[in-house]
This record gives C-alpha cells, structure tokens and sequence, in this order.
C-alpha cells in the first residue's frame, strides 16, 4: 500500500461540509416557519385568514358594496369572490371585522352593522343573508 493515502483529512472536511449545510438549512427553515408565523398573525390582525374564516364567500356577487353609518358618518366596502371585505385599503374576513375598524373599541355584529342594496334596491342587513 505503497500509494495510499490517509483519508482521515478528506473525511472530515466532508463531514464538516455537510455539517455546515445542515445547519444552514435548520436556519432557513426556522425563518421560513417563523416568517409564516408573523404572516398569520399579520393576517389574523388584519383580518384576513384561511376561506373557512370568511362567511360571506358566495352570499354576494364580487365587489358587491356595502355600506354602514356610524356616528353621523357613511362608510362603504367593497366585498371580494373570496369573501373578503375591502375597507379602508385592508382586508377583513368578516363584517364584524371590518365594522371593528370603524368603531375602534367594544365589540360589533357586523351582521347588522353592514347593509347592501338587495335587487329591490333597499337597504337590508347582512343578517338577512344567513
């Protein structure tokens, strides 16, 4: 074995190689995991969440408005296919949602707190749809 050669140095440089990535990709995949974490509660703070969350997916047509008075003011939103309510430039996945961003404080039915125009052109509540 004249031409052999100690493998030793070649083996560790690999085992440590791999090491290395290993730990690389435990770290990504911390961040990813986290990353989504703050997503979901980026969405759950906006309003915006999983399709089982939006109650009002196939009640209305797609940008269908509804409209809410509150204080001597007039709001309106506009409700999306997905069943997402587009108010104020957020997205709310139910009308109390969106109708908290209105009041601020204390809790809201947004049920009643919303109308839309039914094909009668009257103002109805969003309860009437349930």
């Amino acid at each position: 074995m004249k031409r052999s050669s100690n493998l030793l140095p070649k083996l560790k440089q690999q085992v440590k190689r791999e090491q290395e990535e290993e730990r690389e990709n435990l770290f990504e995949q911390h961040e990813k995991r986290m990353k989504k974490g703050r997503t979901a509660r980026a969405q759950a703070k906006s309003g915006t969440g999983r399709k089982e969350d939006k109650p009002l997916k196939g009640l209305l047509r797609d940008w269908q408005r509804i409209y809410a008075s509150y204080k001597g003011r007039d709001y309106k939103a506009k409700v999306l296919s997905s069943g997402s309510i587009k108010f104020d430039g957020k997205l709310y996945s139910s009308p109390s949602g969106a109708a908290n961003a209105i009041i601020e404080r204390g809790a809201v039915d947004g049920w009643y707190f919303w109308k839309y125009k039914n094909d009668k052109g009257e103002m109805v509540a969003l309860a009437d749809l349930r």
